[in-house]
C-alpha cells in the first residue's frame, strides 16, 4: 500500500507552502522516483501554484531502464523539475578505485553491473575501468 504523505505534509509542525512559493525537493536517491512524483502531485493538489525549481539528490545511481532512460532524465521530462546530484555513482566508484579500496570481485561486480544497467556515462566509466 502506498504511503499517505498527506498526513506528513499537513502536520501542524511543518511549514505550509503558499501559492507562488518555490520549494526545492531534497532526497537521498532517485530510483525510479515514484515517491518524488507522488510528493509533487500531492503538493500541487494542496497548493496549486507551488513551483519546484529543483530536486537535489545525494547520489545519482546512474541506472537506466530497458529503454535507456535514466531516472533523473525521466523525472525532469515528466515534471519539468531539474535534478541535481551531490555525487554520482561513478564519482564514488572512481574515488574508491583511485584510493585502492575498490578491488577484486567487488570491483568487477560494479563494472559488470554498470555495463549492464548504467547510463551512458556510467557505462563509459565501466569500460575505462575494465
Amino acid at each position: 500500500r502506498p504511503r499517505d504523505w498527506s498526513s506528513d505534509v499537513c502536520s501542524s509542525d511543518l511549514h505550509r507552502p503558499v501559492d507562488g512559493e518555490r520549494i526545492v525537493l531534497v532526497d537521498d536517491v532517485l530510483t525510479p522516483g515514484a515517491t518524488k512524483f507522488e510528493a509533487v502531485q500531492l503538493l500541487q493538489r494542496l497548493v496549486p501554484d507551488v513551483r519546484f525549481p529543483a530536486l537535489v539528490i545525494a547520489v545519482d545511481r546512474q541506472e537506466a531502464d530497458d529503454r535507456g532512460d535514466d531516472a533523473a532524465g525521466l523525472f525532469t521530462r515528466e515534471t519539468g523539475i531539474s535534478v541535481h546530484a551531490a555525487v554520482t555513482m561513478t564519482d564514488i566508484l572512481g574515488h574508491l578505485d583511485a584510493s585502492g579500496r575498490l578491488t577484486g570481485d567487488i570491483r568487477q561486480a560494479c563494472i559488470t553491473y554498470l555495463r549492464t544497467y548504467g547510463t551512458a556515462p556510467a557505462r563509459s566509466w565501466a569500460e575505462a575501468a575494465a
